[in-house]
């Protein structure tokens, strides 16, 4: 598919021509091919589609205000960050042999006037490899390079205005040759600097740091425990809302053992004991260390959370997620609020109902939070598991955004989805390829009928507490 190929206007509800059927559903207020909304800014959706367009269209009606093509030189697009006056998409080439050994190779930023579309400027930045090596903060941006250095550009032009060289033990070839050094995980505002957070994946030691924006001057780092390694793809800065503020996120686990040193630290505490429990059997299993964006002090650890992990904050609480659960506790302190499980209704005994949080690596996670709710798409108990192989064709489930409460996990609404049955594939919505919400903003909630399988977008009305 090209870019001209994305629907100029969004279909009112379950168009039949998308494979939606919204019988014993909710009917969505439109249905759109518009790709994979990633941020919202001013009721207008920022996203990409097909690998090579970026896309803006209205929140509340589906319309598509603009479309533009990625650079032929740079033809793979990967991910979009926006803000109200630039929108900044990472591109670049897939790199090795296809199908099967193909990776992504970020190498080139470029900023798009977000009312046009229309292009401003570019930066190429040679073997980055990031789905998203920059953020935009203030009227900066803040890129983190392959080997572990920084760089401050200004908003509107691109000019650098900075540079910070990699942290001692940092420079030079990438922790494991493919994996970035250096990786921006979110932005924080502590008084009245502007700061970005950024986790080093480094030969000499793992490590998340803070820094100002305007000169690139390190406010605090926190070094990760010897013995230790970061999942810096699953580390955060989450904004959990009054009393807590923003608390970064630092999933950590213990090194393999053939590179495990003599000594291994213990985890940073206090601790506080997960409730999530292991009901897949999994082997790995790490720990989630909170830390104050402020000083980078550690606040609590979240012991022994297998498999991989998502977090959300509102209300003062911050849920760490995976595959079968959510275990939501105080922002400030660890002390535990309230947990609900997946399997079981939502889940067969093979396959989790959250497995899109297994691909949060390498593409946005499938949960929201948002005005002190956490919304996630659940299959509801007559939800058929799916075949061990890709034929016969997947059969359709039955799945329902819910909306959690992040203060007491009380349920506060639910959307019956539509099934989503499309003859051209043999993968439709099922436990294995769960639908997603993508975004939740001005009283409208996105989501993807079949995850990471279409450019198909519903938008629902955000039902009332009750």
């Amino acid at each position: 598919m090209n870019c001209s190929q994305v629907h100029p206007a969004a279909q009112p509800g379950a168009a039949a021509t998308l494979g939606l059927d919204a019988r014993n559903a909710t009917t969505p207020a439109w249905s759109g091919t518009i790709g994979r909304p990633l941020v919202v800014v001013g009721g207008t959706s920022y996203g990409t589609t097909d690998g090579h367009c970026i896309v803006a269209a209205d929140v509340a009606t589906g319309h598509v205000d603009w479309i533009a093509a990625a650079p032929a030189d740079h033809p793979d697009l990967f991910d979009v960050v926006a803000d109200p006056t630039t929108v900044l998409a990472a591109t670049g080439v897939d790199v090795g042999q296809a199908p099967a050994d193909v990776s992504p190779m970020v190498d080139q930023l470029v900023a798009y006037d977000p009312q046009t579309g229309h292009r401003r400027w570019d930066v190429e930045f040679p073997y980055n490899g990031q789905g998203m090596p920059a953020a935009l903060i203030g009227t900066d941006v803040v890129v983190s390079m392959a080997d572990g250095s920084l760089l401050g550009l200004t908003e509107q032009s691109g000019l650098q205005r900075w540079h910070d060289p990699p942290p001692p033990g940092c420079a030079g070839t990438t922790s494991d040759g493919v994996e970035p050094n250096a990786a921006l995980i979110g932005t924080a505002s502590p008084g009245a600097a502007l700061t970005a957070v950024v986790a080093y994946l480094c030969p000499g030691g793992d490590s998340i740091a803070e820094v100002d924006v305007v000169n690139g001057a390190t406010r605090w780092t926190w070094r990760v425990p010897e013995g230790w390694e970061l999942a810096a793809q699953t580390a955060a800065v989450v904004v959990t809302g009054p009393p807590g503020g923003a608390i970064v996120i630092a999933p950590i686990s213990p090194d393999p053992p053939a590179n495990a040193p003599a000594a291994i630290a213990p985890a940073p505490g206090p601790a506080v004991a997960t409730r999530l429990a292991d009901s897949y059997g999994y082997s790995e299993h790490s720990d989630v260390v909170v830390l104050d964006s402020s000083t980078g002090h550690p606040m609590w650890d979240l012991t022994d959370v297998v498999g991989q992990v998502a977090s959300a904050g509102g209300a003062g609480t911050l849920c760490v997620l995976n595959d079968f659960g959510a275990d939501c506790r105080d922002a400030t302190d660890g002390a535990f609020r309230w947990s609900v499980a997946w399997p079981g209704d939502h889940a067969s005994a093979t396959y989790p109902a959250l497995s899109c949080i297994d691909q949060a690596a390498i593409s946005q996670p499938c949960d929201v939070g948002v005005n002190g709710r956490l919304y996630v798409a659940l299959g509801a108990a007559s939800a058929p598991a799916y075949p061990s192989g890709p034929l016969p064709p997947t059969p359709s489930g039955a799945f329902m955004v819910a909306a959690f409460s992040m203060s007491n996990g009380a349920v506060v609404s639910r959307i019956p989805l539509p099934e989503f049955n499309n003859p051209g594939t043999d993968h439709a919505v099922s436990l294995a390829v769960p639908p997603a919400v993508l975004l939740v903003a001005d009283g409208t909630v996105l989501v993807s009928p079949q995850f990471d399988e279409t450019d198909v977008v519903e938008a629902f009305a955000q039902p009332v507490a009750g």
